[in-house]
């Protein structure tokens, strides 16, 4: 399974990949909403992990 998480603090991002690469998940890091949906489109996901309140693109947007 491939899990994909999205904030604009980078603490918090590699926070989760180490919390989530341990449990033998493959991580996708991304900054904000318009840099997930760019790497959506090249790399599939099975599951989403979202702030709501990022500069460039929000969570909210990001999910509609």
């Amino acid at each position: 399974m491939t899990i994909m998480v999205v904030d604009d603090e980078p603490e918090y991002r590699v926070i989760m990949r180490s919390v989530l690469s341990a449990e033998g998940w493959d991580v996708v890091l991304a900054e904000n909403g318009e840099d997930a949906l760019d790497k959506l489109s090249h790399e599939p996901v099975d599951l989403v992990i979202s702030d709501i309140y990022m500069p460039v693109m929000d969570g909210i947007k990001f999910h509609h």
